[in-house]
């Protein structure tokens, strides 16, 4: 997701961009506070310097057209903003130009919640065990702890010393 990668870069390789009235027709992109875009140029992208949307979250098809002259997007807000390609810009006297459109899906909350609960880390086997009607303890050992049967039969669990 957009956010995940913005959170890992520096602020130093990250500038606030929009475009520039007087050359709107140029797609020019110049350093702005209130910019909708950032530039990347951390070297992440050996094409070249990378244009991603500041927001994260879109609501609604509104926000979709802030970035429309630069991506070509996929699905329908309210949903999280997921760059399947990013824009790729050049540097130019005074700001940055479009070189290649990017590519991005607007991914729904929903989808999201029912992905985070499918891939959800697994729970420790502490607490699989005290929710479990019933284990059956398959092996005992002084150096590998205990490996218990899965009531589900969807595999085993080895238990530790210390967990």
């Amino acid at each position: 997701m957009a956010a995940e990668f913005l959170s890992r870069v520096s602020q130093k390789d990250k500038v606030s961009v929009g475009q520039n009235i007087l050359e709107i027709d140029d797609n020019m992109l110049v350093e702005s506070a209130e910019g909708e875009l950032f530039v990347i140029s951390n070297g992440f992208s050996k094409t070249g310097p990378i244009l991603l949307p500041k927001r994260t979250n879109l609501a609604d098809a509104g926000e979709i057209r802030l970035y429309s002259a630069f991506y070509d997007s996929d699905g329908v807000p309210p949903g999280e903003t997921l760059i399947v390609s990013p824009a790729i810009v050049d540097t130019k006297s005074g700001g940055w130009v479009l070189r290649k459109r990017g590519r991005l899906e607007i991914v729904s909350f929903e989808k999201i919640t029912a992905q985070n609960q499918l891939t959800r880390p697994p729970i420790s086997v502490v607490h699989y065990l005290k929710k479990a009607k019933e284990s059956a303890v398959v092996k005992s050992s002084q150096t590998n702890g205990l490996l218990f049967r899965d009531p589900s039969g969807k595999g085993h669990f080895v238990v530790t010393q210390g967990e």
